[in-house]
């Protein structure tokens, strides 16, 4: 992938993408709705990252293909290879050589969940195991995995995408992508049986991806029709940001989570458009809204998939560090303590993984 840092505001709109996982998981328990309001919906984070992996992976393939006519294959498998593989691998090795004693030690191990079978994790289809147990594994951090492997899946099914379909029809199967994920999220309850585990695959994620990819034909495109729908972004930019700040943040009542409901088949889609409106008003030509290169923000950013890997371990780390301790996490104020104490300890970890997992075999990409 080309440096999302070609595109100002990317990467602070990944962190607080995944500052909303994040606020899911840290144990910060309160009753107060505006507080609700934020913590709940981790999801919601997770459905951007699709959509902006759908627009820059699209992005990347269709600037190849206009420039060469074609997709190079082995390069394209080996750069997202060497971008995932070596902290993901990392860590699942990690995690299941320790001894149960440890895990348990560590807080690693989440009592209700099934034990993980390491075929299906280190082929990148634990989200399918989760479907088939219909429960979460038991080791951090593989319940967040599940996203990772929907990642690869999808960029298996976008390099033959690509590969096999000429630019000019790419359009029509991508609004196709859009009513064919609903059909399978329609049929998944009758597939699935589930009571737990839904939408934890990729067809079931199709739109997400798709919308990105619509606007990545969008970006590359030039119209006098572009220009307009750009000027209209900047004069409207900030009424249309408080739009999608407003949805996200009062996501529980006008886009609930309701699995299986009717609501259920076109919410990742609205999600999923109010994030094509987001992302657009960072990449127009001289935005009115800017995130600068070298804010702490951006900054921020460039560590989000180490800091999405590690999280988990860090907070039931210290989770169990603090049972340890007589320290309850009942009470709102703990909680915050516990967040301020997390957060660094979460960078931390994703700036050692950045310095040396991640960033060694990122030199391996070339060009």
């Amino acid at each position: 992938m080309r440096s999302s840092s070609r595109i100002p505001g990317i990467d602070a709109l990944r962190f607080l993408a995944f500052f909303k996982v994040y606020l899911l998981h840290v144990p910060v328990n309160t009753s107060n709705w505006w507080l609700l309001n934020l913590k709940t919906g981790g999801g919601i984070g997770v459905m951007f990252f699709f959509v902006l992996s759908g627009f820059l992976i699209s992005r990347l393939l269709i600037l190849e293909k206009q420039e060469l006519g074609q997709i190079r294959t082995w390069r394209f498998i080996k750069r997202r290879s060497l971008r995932i593989w070596p902290l993901y691998f990392f860590v699942l090795i990690v995690v299941l050589a320790l001894p149960k004693n440890w895990q348990e030690l560590l807080g690693w191990r989440i009592t209700g969940g099934y034990e993980p079978d390491w075929r299906f994790s280190f082929s990148f289809l634990e989200n399918y195991n989760m479907l088939k147990q219909d429960a979460f594994p038991v080791l951090s951090p593989l319940p967040v995995f599940w996203s990772l492997c929907i990642e690869e899946q999808f960029y298996l099914l976008w390099l033959l995408l690509f590969s096999w379909v000429p630019l000019k029809h790419l359009q029509k199967m991508l609004l196709a992508f859009i009513p064919l994920a609903w059909l399978f999220r329609w049929l998944e309850p009758y597939i699935w049986h589930n009571t737990l585990m839904h939408t934890n695959e990729v067809t079931t994620n199709l739109d997400l991806f798709a919308l990105g990819g619509l606007l990545a034909l969008y970006y590359q495109s030039q119209s006098v029709k572009k220009i307009k729908i750009e000027a209209f972004l900047r004069r409207f930019s900030y009424p249309l940001l408080l739009l999608v700040i407003g949805v996200i943040y009062f996501h529980r009542y006008l886009l609930p989570d309701l699995a299986f409901s009717t609501i259920h088949l076109i919410r990742s889609t609205a999600f999923g458009l109010l994030f094509v409106l987001l992302i657009m008003l960072f990449i127009t030509p001289d935005p009115r809204i800017k995130f600068k290169p070298n804010s702490l923000i951006s900054k921020l950013g460039d560590y989000t998939y180490g800091l999405y890997m590690l999280h988990l371990l860090a907070i039931h780390s210290q989770m169990a560090l603090f049972k340890y301790l007589g320290y309850s996490l009942n009470s709102f104020s703990t909680g915050l303590a516990f967040m301020a104490i997390n957060m660094p300890l979460s960078f931390a970890l994703a700036w050692l993984s950045r310095k040396w997992i991640e960033e060694p075999a990122l030199r391996l990409k070339g060009g």
